[in-house]
């Protein structure tokens, strides 16, 4: 095969099948190769990274293999998986989960409430939790009106270990080899509840840049790749196999306590300073959007009353009377190249308003961190109690109205550390041999259902 000099060409044309496959038909077999960034040290859908590559990663691979009680869609409804109905008091204080019958984990075992109990009870031990028949109930002294958003978070999954320690959960995929860093594994869950996916297999490279992600998919070493946001508008102008969500992941600035970005003008300052537009079009060259909110528009409908213009005239006048001994430091990845780029359009933005920024790779003690945050719900109370814990903030809401939820968000962002700059989405290229890859709003991995072309090197539907 000849090889194109231009990854990007070559990339948009692997993706042009999509409007052919209805002449494939589907087939069982094969081995799906995936290859993305994050080094996935953990499996634990437990356990959370604020590492952007791997909290990406994590909520893409995890649902492979692990199933929540319910599952909540981009419009924030609520759809059974090993749930198949729900009840709720009055008061929203006794929720009570009937199970779906016949579910077995990959190794045969029964899906029970008991097992339910025992694996939330790991991540919320302060839950009252008992059985009645085939159902779970939790009762709380609080209303909990957002309950069924909180049991579709990755970390409520049910999961179970096996006497020899391994993790086993009740999805369409098992897991058959993991090498921290480096290669992880999975096979087909042949009995799966939900039914067999086609592929026998998944592949996943881990710890790969996406310079050698694109090559991968160049050369046909690859099926389905990352995306980078300062890819998504140029290739999504050029393709229609490129698969891109609504805007979930969070970039912000990031105080540290007790540095001297902690007080409140220095990042009102900041906040105002940064030219939020021209970071967009130029840095992430139209795949993003601007923000001074933790939420974005499209799941909150209020984004837009935070103020996310810049205000230089503003920046200089709260900078007036602040006294700092030396320049503010801003940390970014030192494998983050666009990090890089940010950071220094940041520090020019302060400085024209009187700030000193030194931008500094993988600084520890930094004052200020660029963060990524991915929004991990689309329920709107769920994703804001979720992205500000990163920040130090316990929320708990017992309300789920919009009003409410504007006066929470308000209140973190004047009393927290963190200054939203844009919300971008997460996107993947899918190679040539893939069929029946869904668009997903939210940048989920739904692989189930893909199958492989095996003539898809050869010719084309």
């Amino acid at each position: 095969m000849k090889r194109i000099a231009c990854c990007l060409l070559v990339a948009t044309s692997c993706l042009a099948a999509s409007g052919g496959e209805a002449a494939v038909r589907p087939r069982y077999g094969g081995t799906l190769r995936i290859e993305t960034q994050a080094l996935l040290t953990s499996l634990d859908p437990k356990e959370v990274s604020n590492n952007e590559a791997e909290a990406i990663a994590r909520q893409r691979i995890l649902p492979l293999v692990f199933e929540t009680l319910v599952g909540i869609d981009a419009e924030s409804r609520a759809h059974p998986r090993l749930a198949v109905a729900w009840q709720s008091d009055l008061s929203f204080r006794r929720w009570q989960f009937y199970l779906h019958p016949g579910v077995r984990f990959q190794d045969g075992t029964l899906l029970a409430s008991a097992i339910v109990m025992q694996s939330l009870a790991g991540a919320h031990p302060d839950w009252t939790m008992h059985s009645e028949g085939d159902s779970l109930v939790i009762e709380s002294e609080t209303p909990q009106p957002g309950l069924l958003a909180e049991m579709a978070l990755l970390r409520n999954s049910i999961v179970r270990r096996s006497t020899s320690g391994e993790w086993l959960g009740t999805g369409p995929f098992r897991i058959a080899n993991w090498q921290a860093a480096k290669i992880l594994e999975l096979a087909a869950n042949e009995t799966c509840w939900s039914g067999r996916p086609f592929v026998d297999a998944i592949q996943i490279q881990l710890a790969r840049s996406s310079r050698d992600q694109m090559l991968a998919l160049q050369l046909g070493k690859a099926d389905l790749i990352e995306l980078g946001a300062e890819q998504i508008s140029r290739i999504t102008s050029e393709s229609k196999g490129a698969r891109v969500s609504l805007p979930m992941n969070l970039l912000a600035l990031a105080a540290r306590p007790a540095g001297k970005a902690e007080d409140q003008r220095v990042r009102e300052a900041l906040s105002a300073a940064v030219d939020r537009k021209s970071m967009q079009n130029v840095l992430l060259r139209g795949g993003s959007e601007v923000t001074a909110s933790v939420l974005p528009s499209w799941m909150s409908g209020y984004a837009f009353l935070f103020p996310a213009q810049v205000d230089t005239a503003r920046a200089r006048q709260l900078v007036t009377g602040v006294k700092l001994a030396s320049p503010l430091t801003l940390s970014y990845e030192v494998e983050d190249p666009l990090g890089h780029l940010i950071a220094e359009r940041i520090a020019l933005n302060a400085r024209e308003a009187g700030l000193q920024v030194q931008p500094l790779p993988s600084a520890a003690n930094a004052d200020l961190r660029l963060t990524h945050i991915l929004l991990s719900s689309p329920d709107p109370g769920a994703a804001l109690a979720e992205a500000v814990q990163s920040a130090g903030v316990k929320l708990e809401l017992n309300a789920i109205r919009a009003d409410d939820l504007y006066a929470a968000e308000k209140k973190v962002l004047e009393g927290s550390l963190l200054i939203p700059l844009c919300h971008t989405p997460i996107a993947s290229i899918a190679g040539e041999r893939v069929r029946n890859w869904p668009a997903e709003k939210l940048g989920a991995w739904p692989l189930a259902g893909v199958f492989l072309d095996p003539i898809g090197d050869t010719a084309r539907p």
